[in-house]
């Protein structure tokens, strides 16, 4: 590896937002942001760059299998959560990881990329929760 080269390791939206009984996940997940940070300081000295991803909710099967009863199930969940009101699809999260090694991503080095739908963007008030209790309208 040498100049140009780049490394994208995989964190996820569990390395950011405490999750209520992933202890393990969650913590392992927060290393790995952490230590791309720490490999980008490193080695960009060999113009090697060093990013990772952090993906919210994205369908996958295992995500079927924690849902039997499908997507809907499973969403009627997570829409709280999610921006967009859908799932991530695993095709947007190898997008990410694409651009970071592309040329169009040069300058991009010890970030951690979201790919969560805005899920990590939103408060604890989630869509709209505290709007509505200060009496807003959305």
């Amino acid at each position: 590896m040498g100049l140009g080269s780049s490394i994208v390791n995989l964190s996820s939206i569990a390395g950011v937002r405490a999750q209520s009984t992933r202890w393990t996940y969650g913590s392992t997940k927060g290393a790995v942001k952490s230590l791309s940070k720490l490999m980008a300081l490193d080695l960009s000295k060999q113009g090697i760059r060093v990013n990772s991803v952090a993906p919210g909710w994205i369908w996958s099967p295992e995500m079927a299998k924690a849902s039997p009863d499908g997507t809907a199930e499973a969403m009627s969940y997570a829409n709280e959560y999610q921006m967009l009101d859908r799932f991530g699809r695993t095709s947007e999260v190898a997008a990410a990881i694409v651009f970071l090694c592309s040329r169009d991503a040069a300058f991009i080095t010890g970030t951690n990329m979201m790919v969560d739908g805005g899920y990590s963007a939103m408060g604890p008030e989630r869509k709209g929760s505290a709007a509505a209790f200060a009496g807003c309208s959305t």
